[in-house]
């Protein structure tokens, strides 16, 4: 295109032109807009007031509910359902298609606002305003349907599920109450309550017993040990004590006794007197047995017994019943009150468990009831629901019939065809133009063959390779990267055809590459030259011995502050040394560029210090190159010449004629001698700029030299 640039630009030009001024003959459109506000309808029977229940909800949290409504309005079958009540046909008189709609149509959201703008894009401003009222009311009329089939499935459902619910709330109370009823459960928080009280009281009233009985046990010990007698003989003897009669049988018996006990004194056992004695003790005795186990409910007492019924001290023994009473009354008070504590104990411990068991109980009849009073609501609300009209959407404006036309959004399209249009054109222009210049390009090799004849009848060397003629000069390297590879190829054929450049036989280990003039190409030759050598296993010393106009640093992107005018001018250097400041570009091929740029080149090419550097470079390397300044600029490249071992002299016949070659035959007989060969270049300077620098650093990442 570079090349062909303004025939490609006429056309272009011409297209976009063209299509400039069709866009001024294009009919207006009219673009009518109504809006929907939509907002969720609060339930029928809802009581309480949530701000939130007014407001869309989306499935996920980062959507808009507003996009989701969006594709519903542009859901093909709501467009067709108002395609069939408009009847709306094209320009043919078809019925329009729903894809058809769709790019005339635009929904879009009102940013911050929970409404929809719709504008519909047409030539006729009637059909545009019906459009969009129509597709407005039909849009609620599906919404209001959907929302009246979702009421009327969602109620059939939870009037299948109401009587299972029912039924799980009634076993729920039942297992409540027949824990409570088991458990004797009224209220466990006041229980616990009145539990810790009653244990406090409890204690205190244990603990004021407890000294009760402690005294009680002391008092009714002390009586014991004064009366001598048991709780039982006590209880005995008070008893017999109160008997008035069996009084009189003991102290009958007691006279008797003594009257015996006398009687025994004065009289032998056998003595009538003694005997009447006992036998009237015995009857006495007996006759005691047997009222006393009357009154005693027991066998009769011992003499102790017997010894205190006439005991003056009979109120102590009364206090001593008294206080035996008194202690197994209150022991048994005492023992009614540690039963009670231990009963509270045990209740105490089983509240905890209780409680969570009832807490679980209540919670599974509270969420029962819960679910079954939720589902009795929303029953309740979704009848009311199947015969409501109301809808999540509300027309808030309708479309008015427009009076003003736009053409912007025609007119653009017209001009961005046109544009389109005139890129493919004049893209396709460029292969015909090509064509052209092949069919000039070779009426010009035909010319260019009788240059290089003229040219061969002057010089008497051999020509060792002739660079092609390439139509570069409106091209970029990124266009035509494998344009260098192509002249390294011609290098690598040079150098097969030429096996004295390898040869160890003719010693040739240096060699200048010259021209007569600049934009001959010798620069591009001699770098090529180097990179084909050292693909070929040979360590390559690429020289710019150039220092009027050096140019290889500038190919290769190297530094130029040192180089070969330094090695020659400072001969403090050894030449060992110099590999200090030879750049390494990859593998075999080092580079050592002109350095700065001396006062008198024409003196540093000819000094001996030139001659001993080129000798170590032959020595240090396998081939040396040198490109060196044009034979009529410099005269110290013929010195240079005369030390290397050979000469490659570049020629471009359509740079240099045959009179200027005729001029310089004194120039040349000078190293005449050296001259092996002529490489024949059909490029420029302008050319080797735009493609040879470029494309040699493509192929030095490609052949990794």
């Amino acid at each position: 295109m570079r090349q062909h640039w303004r025939p490609v630009a006429s056309i272009f030009g011409a297209t976009v032109a063209l299509s400039c001024l069709s866009a001024l003959f294009v009919q207006p459109s009219y673009i009518a807009e109504g809006k929907l506000r939509f907002q969720v309808n609060p339930l029928p029977l809802s009581t309480e007031s949530d701000e939130k229940s007014v407001e869309l909800r989306p499935l996920v949290s980062t959507q808009n509910p507003l996009s989701t409504e969006i594709e519903v309005i542009y859901a093909k079958p709501l467009l067709q359902n108002m395609i069939d009540v408009l009847g709306l046909e094209d320009a043919q008189g078809n019925t329009l298609r729903p894809k058809a709609v769709l790019q005339k149509l635009s929904v879009d959201i009102i940013a911050g606002t929970d409404v929809l703008k719709l504008s519909y894009e047409s030539d006729q401003p009637q059909e545009s305003a019906r459009v969009v009222n129509t597709l407005m009311r039909l849009y609620i009329h599906s919404n209001i349907q959907n929302q009246r089939s979702r009421a009327l499935s969602a109620r059939k459902f939870i009037a299948a599920q109401l009587p299972q619910r029912e039924s799980v709330v009634r076993e729920a109370e039942e297992a409540l109450s027949r824990f409570k009823e088991k458990h004797k459960i009224v209220d466990l928080e006041e229980e616990e309550d009145a539990t810790v009280t009653a244990i406090s009281k409890l204690d205190s009233e244990i603990t004021l017993v407890q000294s009760e009985f402690d005294a009680a046990v002391a008092r009714s010990s002390t009586l014991r040990n004064q009366v001598g007698l048991s709780p039982q003989n006590a209880i005995a003897v008070s008893k017999l004590s109160q008997s008035s009669e069996i009084k009189e049988i003991l102290r009958e018996l007691q006279s008797v006794e003594r009257q015996l006990v006398i009687a025994r004194k004065d009289f032998q056992e056998g003595f009538p007197i003694v005997v009447n004695l006992k036998e009237r003790r015995s009857a006495l005795q007996k006759l005691f047995s047997q009222k006393s186990q009357k009154t005693v409910q027991g066998n009769s007492l011992s003499a102790v017994v017997r010894a205190e019924l006439d005991d003056p001290e009979q109120s102590m023994i009364q206090d001593f019943l008294s206080a035996e009473v008194q202690r197994q009354a209150v022991s048994k008070r005492l023992a009614s009150l540690k039963q009670g504590r231990s009963a509270y104990n045990q209740r105490t411990q089983t509240l905890p468990k209780l409680r969570r068991m009832l807490r679980e109980l209540e919670r599974k009849s509270e969420a029962a009831q819960s679910t079954y009073e939720t589902l009795l609501q929303n029953l309740q609300e979704l009848q009311v629901a199947e015969n409501t009209n109301s809808s999540s959407a509300q027309i808030i404006e309708q479309a008015l019939t427009p009076t003003e036309g736009t053409t912007f959004k025609k007119k653009a399209s017209v001009i961005a065809f046109g544009i389109l249009l005139g890129a493919f054109l004049a893209t396709a222009a460029v292969p015909v133009l090509g064509m052209r210049q092949e069919y000039l390009s070779t009426s010009h090799m035909t010319a260019y063959e009788d240059s290089i004849n003229a040219l061969q009848g002057l010089l008497d060397y051999p020509i060792w390779s002739v660079v092609p003629h390439t139509e570069l000069k409106h091209q970029t390297c990124d266009r035509i990267p494998g344009s260098l590879i192509s002249i390294l190829g011609e290098m690598h054929r040079m150098i097969r055809a030429n096996p004295q450049l390898l040869s160890d036989e003719h010693a040739l280990k240096s060699l200048v590459v010259t021209s007569l003039e600049v934009q001959e190409g010798k620069s591009t030759v001699a770098a090529n030259l180097a990179i084909a050598m050292a693909q070929l296993e040979q360590r390559v010393l690429l020289v710019d011995a150039n220092l009027q106009s050096s140019k290889l640093h500038h190919l290769f992107d190297l530094p130029n502050e040192l180089g070969l005018s330094t090695a020659i001018q400072d001969t403090s250097i050894r030449p060992a040394e110099v590999k200090m400041i030879i750049h390494r570009v990859r593998g075999n091929l080092d580079i050592l560029t002109a350095g700065s740029k001396p006062s008198s080149p024409m003196s540093f090419l000819s000094s001996e210090r030139m001659n001993v550097l080129l000798q170590y470079f032959a020595w240090d390397y396998d081939f040396v190159i040198f490109d060196t300044s044009p034979l009529l600029d410099v005269d110290g490249t013929s010195a240079l010449a005369n030390m290397a071992d050979g000469v490659l002299f570049v020629t471009n016949p359509t740079v240099t004629q045959s009179k200027e070659l005729e001029m310089a035959q004194e120039i040349i007989s000078q190293f005449e001698h050296n001259i092996i060969g002529t490489v024949v270049n059909n490029g420029t300077t302008q050319d080797y700029s735009k493609v040879y620098l470029p494309s040699f650093k493509i192929d030095l990442a490609r052949h990794k030299i």
